[in-house]
């Protein structure tokens, strides 16, 4: 088995480099990156192993075409390798696509309903406009109220119920399908929000 350090994006969520780590054997190919997730395919399970450049020597690498539907379609790791040099390492291990081209997970629109969108900026921005109509004179701009501890909750309690919660996946989402492809964003949005709930929470205590 053979390891490279990188970076890795997966659906909307990207991690730069070297937060990434892509291990390669005959068996199984992982790519695990902090605040992205892990994600393993065995060779039955991956079409191609494509060569990618978005950005040449700065955003390059390899991206995995797979059949998984419980993983987000776009797939990719970054690394400072030659793209083509790094599929041929990942080949070398004697990992060899199997599965069908033509089985692979479509890519996919905009996976969120548009309602849904602009309810929650609109929520998010009231409660924020309300904190700073409460403001007292000469209080900054970031003058933190219970306007804003309430938009981080109900954005950190949305999150994590669209990530498990049928009806408000029915509510957030286009398809069934498009879950696999934010869920990784919307572990980050809860795991960010909380924190700073958190944060303001004690910040407030203390004032």
């Amino acid at each position: 088995m053979r390891t490279f350090t990188g970076g890795a994006q997966a659906g909307w969520v990207n991690a730069s480099y070297p937060l990434a780590k892509l291990s390669v054997s005959a068996s199984e190919l992982t790519i695990s990156a902090s605040l992205v997730g892990t994600f393993r395919f065995a060779p039955g399970e991956v079409t191609a192993i494509e060569a990618f450049r978005w950005v040449p020597f700065i955003a390059q690498g390899i991206r995995i075409h797979h059949t998984r539907r419980d993983v987000p379609p776009r797939i990719v790791f970054w690394s400072l390798k030659n793209p083509q040099a790094l599929a041929g390492e990942v080949h070398a291990e004697g990992f060899v696509a199997t599965a069908p081209p033509g089985s692979a997970v479509p890519p996919q629109g905009f996976p969120f309903r548009i309602p849904f969108v602009i309810a929650v900026f609109a929520i998010w921005n009231t409660l924020f406009l309300l904190d700073r109509l409460r403001a007292p004179a000469g209080t900054h701009i970031g003058f933190t109220g219970p306007g804003t501890v309430v938009a981080l909750g109900l954005l950190c309690i949305t999150s994590m119920a669209v990530l498990r919660w049928g009806p408000a996946q029915r509510m957030a989402l286009r398809s069934p399908e498009s879950l696999a492809t934010v869920a990784p964003l919307l572990k980050l949005v809860a795991l960010v929000t909380a924190v700073g709930l958190v944060s303001t929470v004690a910040g407030l205590r203390a004032w």
